[in-house]
């Protein structure tokens, strides 16, 4: 199986036509919010439309730069994993996800608190999570100055239920992968700078990935 993982598009459709090889070849794209800045769905829709010319099997979560109607597009195409799981019986898979991120200190759209994110996840057993907010204390969420800034509860999440592939985005600077447990955690950086993520499953069901630039 392989997967192509994006987050951090922030509007910059045009880079899609470089990835036509990896994204035709791949089994599924994952999105992991971020899809516009501070735009309309009606952006995401042409960004979504151009990934589905090479391959239109899509799962997504909006960012805290997408605004409410990006969400409620995906939601339309039934491409959101927000809150919900899909089961990919064909696969032997299951994918949930969470869209939005904890409150920044640069106000944003789309945004949480820690005790809602948990309430979230309650419910939540998937084999694959897709997030825009990253887990605390990870590969993925550390800003200039080495601090932490992920979730505590996303991390709790991944350390107690422990889904096979984490993908998330938001933090532009903490690109990178890591095991925590049998979790694979990725943040393949932002697509808008050229990054993305190729991720594989082998015979065993364990996910590896490689660290993209276009």
């Amino acid at each position: 199986m392989k997967i192509v993982a994006l987050s951090d598009i922030h509007n910059n459709c045009s880079a899609i036509k470089d990835l036509e090889n990896e994204l035709s070849s791949a089994d599924m794209v994952l999105i992991a919010g971020d899809i516009t800045h501070f735009s309309s769905g009606k952006d995401a829709e042409k960004i979504i439309e151009e990934i589905e010319k090479y391959n239109k099997n899509i799962f997504a979560v909006a960012g805290n730069c997408d605004t409410k109607d990006v969400g409620e597009y995906l939601e339309e195409k039934n491409i959101s994993v927000h809150k919900e799981t899909k089961n990919l019986l064909e696969m032997n898979l299951s994918i949930a996800g969470l869209s939005g991120s904890l409150r920044t200190p640069v106000p944003t759209l789309n945004n949480y608190t820690e005790e809602e994110c948990r309430k979230y996840l309650e419910t939540m057993k998937p084999d694959i999570f897709v997030s825009h907010q990253p887990p605390f204390d990870t590969v993925a969420d550390i800003v200039p100055g080495g601090k932490h800034v992920g979730s505590i509860s996303i991390r709790e999440f991944i350390d107690e239920k422990q889904p096979a592939l984490c993908v998330f985005g938001h933090i532009h600077e903490s690109r990178g992968k890591e095991y925590y447990g049998k979790t694979l955690v990725v943040n393949p950086g932002p697509f808008k700078d050229g990054f993305y993520a190729v991720i594989t499953r082998n015979g065993a069901g364990e996910f590896s990935a490689e660290l993209c630039k276009k």
